[in-house]
């Protein structure tokens, strides 16, 4: 294989300070962290052709998404910047990936490191491009198999991390070690699970996001994360071959799921299973072996990622016009927009669960903190779904194609659906608990109406003159005025306790099929204690 190119894309969900009701949380980011300039705004020197083709392959709307705006519209209103912010460190410029024990190293170069966040949702994107040039087919997809890796699922009998690369380091400009794994050390992964319930993170990933430390950390951290999804961080793969007919179909399936290396002979799942690879995981626009040719690109996806294979022609691996340019720009951001959709709807829908299993309906301040927590679910949401979320991407036919596999693969459409009905369903409850809390009152109301109404008609009768006040002195008035008002505040206050006795009394009372004993009852019972 000539070349090798590897683009690790791990989503976060960064743990709110409360604070601040939109964070900005790239601007709590300092060294080796530094904001990366928008291509945009430094003009035609660094505005590459590239630069072009990857915009114009996009809907207006997606553009506004990735771009930003450059002119306020009409009345001052626009789109504005663009709601990505990305800072990027340049300390780290080789990886050194020891696979296994009888392996030697092998050092890939560090392109970037970037972190990508999102206005107003606390979500962050880690982008680790790899590349390598002349490696053998096998050594790339156990690289790719390995290499994203967070944490170990478990350890073998001689204590080796499964599915993990024995060593791998981050190697600085002047080849120094920076950081390196600690995949070996079992007993540190596991008391952390123990501790924390949750995983602990590996020694080089936690230095690649420092300063940013996991959410249970003790540590002092500009920023908080916590994990969105499994061990495996998603990814995409690029293979230029000398020959691609060379690949067999086992090949692809190893490299489209991404199993790891293996035989060409043997499939890594069984022939059932696998029946339909091509037509459910595959994109085979300009595939066919049979007609020939030297490019012979496949496109696969599946749930982990995307990769490409293709030849090794000038029109396959240039930068700027080629299909590795494609590669790095324009599938990288379809790749990135899924991958952004998914890590914010498992973000909402996970703070839906959490709010959920706080809520206890016999406390009224759970129920407040419930309905608090659901309205700004809701606030958020809606600006997700207006600023961030589309179905399509592109009207080329080819990434409008690669966009709908990256979702269907993703389940971004099915997510989406969840969240907006668990969101219908809490507003509805919200509105429904709202509605019986107005009941009850204007039921305490209309008892007290009921109660007081035969007092003031009363009163009226007797034209309000029963007591003479007119010859009393001014204390007395005053005096007279204190009793009747703290008697009236006194017999409402325990009219309103007695609010839903009376009521019973009252539909009781306007009930012509109850006899008179069942009506007596029921007065009797406004005044009966409660038995415990």
């Amino acid at each position: 294989m000539e070349h090798f190119r590897h683009i690790l894309l791990w989503p976060l969900q960064l743990v709110p300070t409360g604070k601040e009701p939109m964070a900005r949380h790239w601007q709590r980011l300092g060294p080796p962290w530094h904001n990366l300039e928008d291509r945009f705004a430094l003009g035609r020197g660094l505005f590459q052709e590239r630069h072009y083709r990857e915009f114009v392959s996009f809907l207006p709307h997606v553009q506004h998404f990735l771009y930003g705006e450059a002119y306020e519209r009409e009345a001052g209103r626009g789109y504005g910047e663009s709601p990505i912010h990305i800072v990027r460190r340049d300390d780290v410029k080789t990886a050194r990936v020891t696979l296994g024990d009888d392996t030697s190293p092998i050092d890939l170069e560090v392109v970037h490191v970037d972190l990508y966040f999102f206005h107003d949702l606390d979500i962050a994107l880690l982008k680790l491009e790899l590349v390598a040039g002349r490696l053998p087919l096998a050594v790339a997809q156990d690289l790719m198999f390995r290499i994203g890796r967070t944490y170990p699922s478990g350890w073998d009998e001689q204590g080796r991390a499964l599915h993990c690369p024995k060593r791998v380091e981050w190697l600085g400009p002047d080849g120094g070690v920076l950081a390196a794994s600690d995949f070996e050390s079992r007993e540190r992964y596991v008391a952390a699970v123990c501790r924390n319930r949750s995983a602990q993170v590996a020694a080089h990933w936690d230095f690649l996001l420092a300063p940013m430390v996991p959410h249970h950390s003790k540590g002092a951290g500009a920023l908080r994360y916590r994990h969105l999804e499994d061990y495996r961080i998603p990814g995409m793969g690029f293979f230029a071959m000398r020959d691609p007919k060379e690949i067999t179909r086992t090949d692809y399936v190893r490299l489209g799921l991404n199993t790891g290396p293996g035989t060409s002979e043997e499939l890594p799942y069984s022939d059932a299973y696998l029946a339909r690879f091509e037509e459910e995981y595959c994109h085979d626009r300009f595939f066919d072996p049979a007609r020939g040719g030297t490019s012979g690109m496949r496109l696969t996806c599946s749930g982990w990622g995307l990769t490409m294979v293709t030849g090794v022609s000038p029109a396959a691996i240039d930068l700027e016009r080629g299909l590795l340019g494609e590669f790095r720009h324009r599938y990288l951001q379809l790749f990135l927009i899924a991958r952004f959709h998914k890590a914010a709807l498992l973000m909402m829908s996970d703070r839906l669960a959490v709010s959920v299993n706080s809520l206890d309906i016999t406390d009224r301040r759970s129920v407040g903190r419930f309905a608090q927590d659901m309205r700004l679910s809701m606030e958020s949401f809606l600006r997700f779904n207006h600023r961030y979320w589309f179905h399509q991407a592109s009207n080329q036919t080819q990434a409008s194609e690669i966009f709908s596999l990256l979702t269907s693969k993703l389940g971004t459409e099915r997510l989406y659906d969840d969240v907006k009905q668990s969101l219908g369903a809490m507003s509805s409850y919200l509105d429904s608990e709202s509605l019986r809390r107005q009941s009850r009152f204007f039921l305490k109301l209309t008892v007290v109406t009921i109660c007081f109404m035969v007092g003031a008609i009363t009163a009226t009768v007797l034209g309000m003159n029963v007591l003479d006040f007119a010859h009393a002195t001014r204390l007395e008035k005053l005096v007279a005025v204190i009793i009747v008002f703290v008697g009236v505040l006194l017999l409402t206050a325990y009219t309103v306790v007695k609010s839903r006795r009376l009521a019973a009394f009252v539909d009781a009372l306007s009930d012509e099929r109850m006899p008179l004993r069942a009506k007596t009852r029921s007065f009797v019972e406004i005044w009966r204690k409660l038995e415990r």
